[in-house]
């Protein structure tokens, strides 16, 4: 991969106003060479998670998406918006894209918005991927000339961070979301499956841009994070150059994330990136356990270090957990009850919970080891 495919550019933004992000996604757009095209058919992919208004902060912010399109359709571009979100339960991607403002967008702009469970799917396949070899994507892939993935910059409780190359893990329709959790069990098979469908859909994509104004930390990337201003916007032809530069802005090693090092080991990312700019660094927290679980996995494997623990007070008994969940270990009886014999510890409950009602709760095993690696820190 060349030093040009790595070029990133990064711009302080400390507010969603529409004319300001315009101007800096044009600057984006000549600093990386990327023409913006005319007359073609785009798709937009989110980050939609789940059923959250703007001000929760949790997808990717309808301003972000609607300065993309005023700047597709001033060449007359064709443009799709679209995504499937993480609680995998038919319809439930089209109210989130409702609650969102994304279906507004749609009518305001008049483009199509679609869910992609809604949407035809088939099956994608490559031999030389590690996890998914085989793996049912959307045929908006197919369909359209151009991807512009927009990531939104949150920590993540299972993977420690979700940022370009996470957000394509959105290409699988509906249920099979679940099902990828349970064919990749454990942190770093998964990043080698989000790796997997990145390669599946490179070729198309034509610009990454980061939502990196005001994200997710801590407990994200749901509803369980906290809401915190990161006061940047990020963009790159290259996913993996992207992430790598948008964890600098917040004094996070990449090396540390697994899809930046597994990218490496596979030879898909050298590891460098150009900036146009050093941002100031900003205090923005990850989860620094599930690095180290994937660490302590790979000694002691199979043993579950930090497990799902049921808030009862905030729980509403919406199932959502149990819809989410790929191995069919919740139960509600009315409240949900895990059965950890069969759970996978991948957190799709924790991430989908709307109530922030799961939380994780850590053995002490594991706690002696992060106070032995704070001792050393």
């Amino acid at each position: 991969m060349s030093m040009e495919n790595q070029k990133v550019y990064l711009e302080e933004c400390l507010t969603y106003d529409l004319d300001t992000i315009e101007k800096i996604l044009k600057e984006a757009f000549l600093y990386l060479g990327i023409n913006t095209p005319e007359s073609s058919k785009i798709l937009l992919k989110p980050n939609i998670l789940g059923i959250y208004p703007p001000e929760r902060y949790i997808n990717t912010h309808p301003v972000i998406i609607e300065a993309v399109i005023r700047l597709l359709l001033d060449k007359k571009n064709t443009i799709i918006l679209g995504d499937s979100s993480g609680n995998g339960q038919y319809g439930s991607t089209s109210r989130a894209l409702e609650k969102s403002g994304m279906t507004a967008l749609g009518q305001k702009y008049g483009i199509e918005v679609n869910a992609f469970d809604k949407h035809t799917n088939r099956v994608f396949i490559n031999d030389k991927n590690h996890i998914f070899k085989k793996i049912n994507l959307t045929t908006y892939i197919d369909e359209v000339d151009y991807i512009i993935n927009i990531p939104k910059f949150k920590a993540h409780t299972f993977v420690v961070y979700t940022g370009a190359i996470k957000n394509f893990y959105g290409c699988i329709p509906g249920a099979g979301k679940p099902f990828g959790h349970f064919r990749a069990p454990g942190a770093e098979k998964f990043s080698h499956g989000l790796i997997d469908i990145y390669n599946f859909i490179k070729s198309k994509i034509l610009i990454n841009i980061m939502d990196g104004i005001i994200g997710i930390e801590g407990a994200g990337p749901g509803a369980a994070g906290k809401i915190k201003k990161a006061g940047f916007i990020g963009a790159s032809s290259c996913a993996f150059s992207l992430d790598a530069a948008c964890l600098e802005v917040i004094k996070t090693n990449p090396r540390h994330i697994l899809t930046h090092r597994l990218g490496v080991e596979r030879k898909l990312f050298s590891g460098n990136v150009k900036k146009n700019k050093e941002l100031p660094q900003v205090s923005f927290q990850l989860p620094k356990g599930s690095a180290l679980e994937g660490i302590l996995n790979r000694i002691i494997p199979g043993l579950a270090f930090s497990k799902p623990f049921l808030n009862r007070a905030q729980c509403t008994r919406c199932g959502f957990c149990a819809k989410a969940c790929p191995a069919g270990a919740i139960t509600l009886k009315p409240y949900p009850v895990f059965d950890f014999k069969k759970c996978i510890y991948c957190f799709c409950c924790h991430e989908n919970c709307p109530e922030a009602a799961i939380s994780l709760k850590e053995n002490i095993l594991f706690k002696i080891f992060k106070a032995m690696g704070n001792e050393k820190s």
